[in-house]
């Protein structure tokens, strides 16, 4: 998970590709498990692809707060934890 709130925050502060912001996290944070990776690449894709619905979503959902008024590291994180609630059971 460290991966991936990692990468896809780089992805926000950078405007990296997908494939770039996990080569910098497992380089930044010297990852050598393999399973690791891919499972974060993973995550990484599919919040990505869904990313402007789970934003709508969770600008909904922290009313009256905006996503805009948190860091990179819990919106990553916040968009991971949506992406999994809404999309895990289908």
């Amino acid at each position: 998970m460290t991966i991936a709130i990692e990468a896809l925050s780089w992805i926000e502060l950078k405007s990296l590709t997908c494939s770039s912001s996990l080569k910098r996290t497992v380089k930044q944070l010297n990852v050598k498990d393999k399973s690791a990776f891919e499972e974060a690449a993973s995550i990484v894709q599919n919040v990505m692809r869904t990313k402007n619905y789970i934003d709508r979503v969770l600008e909904i959902a922290l009313v009256p707060s905006l996503l805009s008024d948190f860091n990179f590291g819990v919106k990553s994180f916040l968009r991971i934890f949506a992406f999994e609630s809404i999309f895990s059971f289908q």
